[in-house]
């Protein structure tokens, strides 16, 4: 591995978005050395390499699927990054998913394809709402951009918009979606929100929405959130209630969440009987709805007790 010293600051194949950007170690906070088309951190014996010139800080994989799935499935976007519009890039990507039920698919793509009203909602609130300041953020922080929404939605309007996603598939998704937006590549990271690459202080205005409760410790990824704002920034924060009875917004199963409260004989360490039984609930060829996948998880989980008779909720939801 070759360590260029004469030029540390970042590799020659990184989005020309992000080269004003003065990056971490995401562990130690320390400075990083560039080796080889990827960041080099010695004290933590650490290479964070560039996937289609975006860096890959994580430090631990996606809470669903492993760092070589998300590998696999990046690639598979990346194929046909350059030939698919967007509509046509997620019926591809989601074709793909082997545990997902068909009405499931239909709902995610939808969704995504309608995340642009989400971002274009969170613009008006950080210009109209309590987080309009005096003088106008140039440097904003979105901490879970998924497929981009926010991003597209807030370009142009601040002098910088970086996206990070602990799901390098998405970030490149996102590409797609800028680019039918006639924009450039956003700035894209792909890192754990637990811990961003950023030195302190260097964001104005942080976004997270729809991402805290994915992450593996919330309080830390909040606290990471206010490392990097500067003094006076703003964080504006969009998460869906974990402990509801109602349907869960990701999976549309009703009564999901409740299951994970404290207290609850239902509750246990990593989710392992509800996620094992929500996943063969899914892979079952006999299931074809979200519906029959919620009565059967019910079932097994509860064998006494009776499903509650409601109908799905109709509202726009959001895919992780």
């Amino acid at each position: 591995m070759t360590l260029q010293k004469d030029n540390p600051s970042h590799p020659d194949t990184i989005l020309p978005s992000l080269r004003d950007i003065a990056f971490v170690c995401p562990l130690c906070r320390g400075e990083l050395d560039v080796a080889d088309q990827a960041y080099r951190c010695e004290p933590c014996s650490s290479t964070y390499p560039l996937h289609g010139g975006i860096p890959d800080f994580r430090v631990f994989a996606d809470p669903y699927i492993s760092l070589r799935q998300d590998a696999q499935r990046t690639e598979l976007v990346l194929g046909v990054l350059e030939e698919y519009d967007l509509r046509r890039l997620l019926d591809y990507y989601w074709s793909h998913s082997d545990i997902t039920p068909p009405d499931l698919k239909a709902k995610f793509i939808r969704n995504a394809l309608l995340a642009e009203r989400r971002g274009r909602r969170l613009v008006q609130v950080l210009e109209n709402g309590p987080f309009r300041q005096s003088a106008i953020p140039r440097r904003v922080l979105e901490v879970g951009s998924g497929t981009g929404n926010f991003l597209v939605a807030a370009a142009g309007r601040y002098e910088q918009v970086v996206g990070t996603d602990i799901a390098m598939r998405w970030l490149h998704i996102s590409r797609r979606r800028a680019r039918e937006a006639g924009q450039a590549d956003p700035a894209l990271v792909c890192c754990c929100a637990e811990h961003l690459p950023f030195a302190d202080r260097t964001f104005d205005l942080a976004v997270s929405s729809a991402t805290l409760e994915f992450t593996r410790e919330p309080g830390r990824a909040l606290a990471e959130g206010s490392r990097v704002l500067r003094n006076g920034g703003g964080f504006l924060l969009n998460t869906a209630n974990r402990y509801s009875i109602a349907v869960n917004p990701y999976a549309y199963l009703w009564g999901l969440d409740i299951c994970r409260a404290p207290g609850n004989p239902a509750t246990f360490a990593g989710g392992g009987k509800l996620r094992s039984t929500w996943c063969e609930c899914f892979r079952s060829e006999r299931l074809n709805s979200s519906r029959s996948s919620t009565s059967r998880l019910w079932r097994s989980l509860f064998p006494t007790s009776t499903m509650s008779r409601c109908k799905p909720s109709r509202r726009s939801h959001v895919c992780k």
